[in-house]
């Protein structure tokens, strides 16, 4: 949120506006699905649901420093991060210059 200042908003936006409107349906299908299925499977299908969506920020965070993402990436202007000679380093030229030392732990 901090380097991407004005794509932010949309974002938060987006966000506000999915859990607004699952806000609304889940009562309209839940009761019927724990009349139907009973209570132990239909907690089941929301423990798979979460067990699916778990590793997803993991796969974020891992995919932030891959070299496939990198040269695709959109960048901001500077990204805050000042060079002495040219004043300003993108985020390319500081994950060519670092490596992937972040994945090696």
């Amino acid at each position: 949120m901090d380097t991407y200042r004005h794509l932010c908003a949309s974002a938060l936006a987006a966000i506000v506006v999915l859990r607004s409107i699952l806000a609304a349906v889940f009562p309209l299908f839940t009761d019927k699905m724990f009349q139907s299925l009973g209570d132990q499977w239909a907690l089941t299908v929301f423990a798979i649901l979460s067990l699916v969506c778990a590793p997803f920020p993991f796969l974020f965070y891992v995919s932030q420093y891959s070299p496939l993402f990198v040269e695709s990436r959109v960048e901001p202007p500077c990204a805050g991060l000042r060079d002495a000679n040219s004043g300003c380093i993108t985020f390319r030229q500081r994950v060519r210059e670092e490596g992937s030392h972040r994945l090696k732990g």
